[in-house]
C-alpha cells in the first residue's frame, strides 16, 4: 500500500512538473525580432481565466519606455480609467551603436507615468519599475556601483543582475521568465554576446499582453512611437529632465483634446487590435 501511494505521489509531481515546464517556457511562435514590434509569442494564457493582463516592465527614467507610454495611454483609454503624470526620461549623451538611430542626442524625453489604472473591462494593466530615475539604484534599493547615473556612462555589467534580482521579487514568475529569456537568454542584438540586456547594460522596457489567445510581447516600444518621434511630436530639442516635464503636459493636453499625433495614434491601434483579438 505504501509503495502504491509513494507511486502516485511520484506520477502527480511528474504531471504537475510536466505542465510547469509547458506552461513556463513554452517555445515562442514567432522568429521575428520583437524589436520594436508587438510578435506573438506562444499561445500560453498566463492571466486568470477570462481576463487580459499587460504588463510593462521597464524603470522611471528609460527613454525608450517614454515613446510606450504615449501610445499606452491611448491603448488604455478603452478599457479603463487612466491616471497618468506627465514626466522627462533620463537625460540621453550622445547615443552609440545600435541605438545611434533609435535615440536622439541630449535631451530627456517627455513621456508618462501610469498614476493608477482603474479597469471596467476584462483588461487588467500592471507596470513593474526596475530602476530609479538616473539607472543607478534598482526600486528595491539595490545599489549599483560605480555608476553616477549621468547620461553619458554606461552602467556596469551588475545592473543587468541587480535588475534580474529585482524583478524577480517583484513580477509573477511567468513575466520574470519571459524577460529572462528575451532578455538575456536569446541572441537579438548584433553586438556583444547578442543580448539585449547586456547590449543596454541593463534591463530594458518589455510589453506583455497575455489572454485566452496567447501571449505577446513588445521590447523598447512599438513602431512608429520611437524616442525620436516622441521629440519630433513635442516640437523642441534639447530639453533637460523639468523641461521634458513640462513639454510632456503640453502634449497630454493636445492628446486629451483630440489633436493626436499619427505615429502614436498608430502604435495604440495595433496595441488595441491585440488586446481585442484577446477578448475576442
Amino acid at each position: 500500500m505504501v509503495s502504491i501511494k509513494i507511486l502516485v505521489t511520484i506520477v502527480i509531481v511528474i504531471l504537475v512538473s510536466s505542465v510547469i515546464y509547458e506552461t513556463m517556457i513554452a517555445p515562442r511562435l514567432n522568429l521575428q525580432s520583437p524589436i520594436g514590434h508587438l510578435i506573438k509569442y506562444n499561445n500560453v494564457d498566463y492571466a486568470p481565466p477570462g481576463l487580459v493582463e499587460i504588463y510593462v516592465v521597464s524603470w522611471y527614467g528609460c527613454p525608450m519606455r517614454a515613446g510606450l507610454s504615449w501610445a499606452l495611454y491611448l491603448a488604455l483609454q478603452k478599457y479603463g480609467n487612466v491616471t497618468v503624470e506627465p514626466h522627462g526620461s533620463l537625460m540621453i549623451g550622445e547615443p552609440s551603436g545600435v541605438f545611434k538611430n533609435i535615440l536622439p542626442a541630449d535631451t530627456s524625453i517627455p513621456s508618462l507615468l501610469f498614476v493608477n489604472f482603474t479597469p471596467n473591462t476584462n483588461v487588467r494593466f500592471y507596470e513593474i519599475m526596475v530602476y530609479n530615475q538616473e539607472l543607478n539604484e534598482t526600486t528595491l534599493g539595490y545599489f549599483i556601483r560605480n555608476y553616477t547615473g549621468q547620461y553619458d556612462e554606461k552602467p556596469p555589467v551588475s545592473a543587468v543582475n541587480l535588475g534580474l534580482l529585482t524583478l524577480e521579487k517583484l513580477a509573477p514568475s511567468w513575466v520574470y521568465q519571459i524577460v529572462y529569456t528575451t532578455q538575456v537568454e536569446e541572441k537579438l542584438m548584433p553586438v556583444g554576446n547578442g543580448s539585449v540586456a547586456f547590449a543596454a547594460h541593463h534591463l530594458v522596457t518589455e510589453l506583455i499582453i497575455t489572454g485566452p489567445k496567447g501571449t505577446w510581447i513588445a521590447l523598447f516600444y512599438v513602431y512608429p512611437v520611437t524616442p525620436g518621434a516622441v521629440v519630433a511630436d513635442s516640437g523642441y530639442s534639447n530639453m533637460n529632465v523639468q523641461e521634458a516635464q513640462y513639454v510632456a503636459s503640453q502634449m497630454l493636453a493636445k492628446i486629451n483634446s483630440g489633436n493626436i499625433p499619427t505615429n502614436i495614434l498608430q502604435a495604440a491601434n495595433e496595441i488595441n487590435s491585440v488586446i481585442q483579438e484577446e477578448l475576442s
